[in-house]
């Protein structure tokens, strides 16, 4: 198989068809981000990764099977492209393509993800609190993505992109640490 002796990075070769799929969601107005993802979560299912791996198990079988598995009606641009990522045996790269086609409609519509990592589940107005200040000071709308991390003990660790603001207890006592170690 092509896919398993390719050494190009994913995302380089993910991006011309996240792109390409960019492309065509704009023109049709229709957004892929969920069948993108749902396809991702499909492919990792191990029943159709043994489908994959099999030389008995040809193109048009492999397409049936994801359609079979979504489970719903698809607009023939997205079939297409199914099938052009079987077909080129590029059906591995569906993660990177979906992380990169929800980044390009995230970037589209004015939209920030931020990852909240936190001590303790945050409730209901906390964020919603914290949203609208993210809104104001990245002057876009925001997308929480909100996981724990019990290893903080306390405060919040935001990850926009490459950006990281860690405001956690336990980020403060290791640097207190390390100015306490210097002296």
């Amino acid at each position: 198989l092509r896919q398993k002796f390719d050494m190009s990075e994913p995302s380089t070769l993910a991006r011309p068809y996240a792109e390409a799929l960019f492309k065509v969601s704009k023109e049709k107005k229709i957004d892929y981000s969920v069948l993108t993802y749902n396809v991702s979560l499909i492919y990792q299912n191990e029943l159709v990764k043994d489908q994959l791996n099999s030389p008995d198990t040809d193109k048009e079988k492999l397409t049936n099977l994801f359609l079979d598995a979504l489970n719903e009606k698809l607009d023939d641009y997205f079939v297409s492209f199914l099938k052009l990522l079987i077909e080129n045996s590029r059906i591995n790269l569906i993660k990177e393509i979906s992380m990169q086609y929800i980044s390009l409609m995230n970037l589209h519509n004015d939209v920030v993800e931020v990852n909240v990592v936190s001590a303790f589940e945050l409730n209901e107005t906390q964020l919603k609190n914290l949203t609208s200040k993210l809104k104001e000071k990245f002057k876009s709308n925001v997308k929480i993505k909100s996981s724990t991390d019990k290893s903080l003990i306390g405060g919040l660790k935001i990850i926009v992109g490459d950006t990281v603001i860690d405001g956690s207890i336990s980020f403060h006592l290791k640097n207190l640490h390390n100015q306490l170690l210097s002296i």
